[in-house]
């Protein structure tokens, strides 16, 4: 809410701002209160709780339901409760140019009411040779405008943040292990720059 002011009060109104968050923030609290013109991608886990937009009836809320794990294990052409479908999108990591196949539906979170939240799962990579195993990843993508059905900068955009996301954390990852950061006591300035 704090940037989002900022951002109206500097004259940035029609720019959306986009927050990309790990799983703490798929809360429904924060999911559900964001401003408008603000869009939120969470991680959130693979058993999540989702389900599909009702086909029939007006007073039905919930379709059927869902967990991201089921989209990324169901077989080629098996049916899955939840219209999307799988794109090969490339992503920029680390200079390098990659494929991935990443696939979009829109949904609602079970038990959260009438909004519509997109869900976009990053298919996992199994691991060969000097190639490493990446699992899958989902996330769930709210809208403060409430209309998630189109992305507008892209499905092929949103993976390449969440990727640039992941390695960040790979990277803290990495210094708190490779470097210790955070394992000596520092209790000024001094110790803190010499650490």
């Amino acid at each position: 809410h704090r940037v989002r002011a900022w951002m109206d009060a500097c004259g940035r109104t029609e720019q959306p701002l986009v927050v990309l968050g790990d799983g703490a923030y798929s809360a429904q609290a924060f999911v559900q209160g964001l401003p408008a013109r603000t869009w939120a991608i969470v991680r959130v886990r693979a058993d999540a709780r989702l389900c599909a937009l009702p086909e029939g009836g007006r007073r039905r809320v919930y379709g059927a339901r869902f967990a991201p794990r089921d989209i990324w294990r169901a077989r080629r052409g098996q049916a899955v409760p939840v219209a999307g479908r799988w794109r090969e999108v490339a992503v920029v990591v680390r200079g390098r140019e990659r494929t991935r196949q990443v696939w979009f539906g829109v949904c609602r979170r079970w038990g959260w009411g009438r909004q519509v939240f997109g869900c976009l799962i990053v298919r996992g990579r199994k691991g060969g040779g000097r190639a490493k195993e990446q699992a899958p990843m989902a996330f769930l993508v709210a809208s403060g405008d409430g209309d998630v059905s189109e992305l507008p900068w892209g499905v092929a955009q949103a993976a390449e943040w969440v990727w640039q996301r992941w390695e960040c954390e790979v990277s803290f990852r990495e210094m708190k292990s490779g470097f210790g950061l955070g394992e000596k006591p520092c209790w000024g300035r001094r110790s803190g720059v010499v650490s």
